[in-house]
């Protein structure tokens, strides 16, 4: 837990000592533009809107902010900001209090400042976007994980420890007579260990619903995240006559929850067989199935 605080310490310091100065001689409505486009791309993953901010990047840099994990934030504060190229493009130093998946840190924010390959905007079709420099680290902004220190120079490998020679113990010849009693046989089977990652598992809350045939009717399911890392969902459903399926939100934020809505119009078209709806996870293409059936109603 020391090395870990001590790690962010020295993390959130080096980025501080980094960041960009304020400049003095923006127009002012370039400078409003830019923040106000920086604002909103924070907010969006604040709300958790991701496909929302992805209408604010760059189109070099959409597939990376698209296929890489999201990182939770709980606030962000616009600290000062650099600009480059004729106002053309900028770096822009963001405070954030950011949501670690590490022990010790689980449900607390921990104040973070952006590094600066991470806050990089430029002009796009006249449009401030955010985008990453190829000649930066490759590193994502993305990766949900505990930040690193900074390398203050490479340090030799410890020296490898001479293993001492065991002496080897002579084996007792038995007297005549006398039987040795032998150790029990290892069991032909070990035992099953619990399976620790079904519990970290994105599921639904039931498998299976029932709908009514010849009237109107409806019927939820909750999709539930209780990993540190954003899904994206996206539904496989087969066009049923009658059915409606659609979910209130893509995006499955850590310990969040997503509602999968199926509707019946009870009409003549409604099936009378039962059908299955999927609900896929872009990232891991995990599958989750929902059999749907469908009952007369009670005259």
């Amino acid at each position: 837990m020391l090395k870990f605080c001590l790690s962010l310490f020295l993390a959130a310091a080096s980025f501080a000592q980094n960041s960009p100065q304020a400049s003095e001689n923006a127009p002012a409505e370039v400078d409003a533009a830019l923040r106000a486009r920086v604002s909103q791309f924070f907010q969006f993953q604040l709300d958790g809107k991701f496909h929302q901010a992805e209408q604010l990047v760059a189109e070099d840099t959409k597939d990376l902010f698209v296929g890489s994990n999201k990182p939770v934030y709980t606030s962000f504060e616009i600290k000062a900001i650099r600009y480059d190229d004729h106002f053309t493009k900028a770096v822009v130093s963001v405070m954030v209090n950011l949501m670690v998946a590490a022990e010790g840190f689980l449900g607390r924010p921990v104040p973070s400042l952006v590094p600066i390959r991470w806050s990089r905007w430029k002009l796009e079709n006249g449009q401030w976007c955010w985008y990453l420099d190829p000649a930066d680290p490759h590193d994502s902004p993305f990766a949900n994980a505990p930040l690193r220190p900074p390398s203050f120079g490479k340090t030799a490998p410890p020296p490898a420890m001479p293993t001492p020679a065991m002496p080897t113990p002579s084996m007792p010849v038995p007297a005549a007579g006398v039987t040795i009693p032998t150790a029990p046989a290892p069991p032909s089977r070990l035992p099953v260990m619990p399976n620790m990652g079904a519990a970290l598992a994105v599921k639904a809350d039931k498998p299976a619903v029932e709908l009514k045939t010849g009237v109107p009717s409806s019927e939820q399911v909750t999709i539930v995240n209780p990993q540190p890392r954003v899904f994206t969902l996206s539904l496989v459903s087969p066009k049923t006559p009658g059915l409606s399926v659609k979910l209130d939100r893509p995006d499955l934020i850590p310990g969040g929850k997503v509602v999968v809505s199926i509707e019946s119009s009870g009409g003549p078209e409604t099936p009378r067989q039962p059908v299955t709806i999927s609900v896929r996870i872009q990232q891991t293409s995990q599958i989750i199935p929902i059999k749907v059936s469908f009952a007369p109603s009670p005259n």
